[in-house]
């Protein structure tokens, strides 16, 4: 749902990559990390918005939640990263 409403990107899921609960000063938060793919027919090169797609190896150089650190390890653990 996330992808649609931020991104304008439908998806499928493939699998569940982690799940954990972060707690920030405002209070604790639920996160739930999908793999996922483009679903049949989405053009993800016509999509434009305030995001970029990177290749993977660029992901060190962003900034992302410190809640994001533990799924980030395991995505530039994979081989090909």
């Amino acid at each position: 749902r996330e992808c649609r409403e931020e991104a304008g990107l439908n998806v499928e899921t493939v699998r569940l990559l982690d799940y954990r609960t972060h707690t920030y000063p405002h209070g604790p938060v639920e996160l739930h990390f999908w793999l996922c793919r483009p679903a049949d027919g989405q053009d993800v090169q016509a999509l434009r918005g305030s995001f970029a797609w990177v290749p993977r190896t660029e992901l060190p150089t962003l900034n992302f939640p410190e809640a994001n650190a533990a799924v980030l390890k395991q995505l530039l653990s994979k081989p090909g990263a």
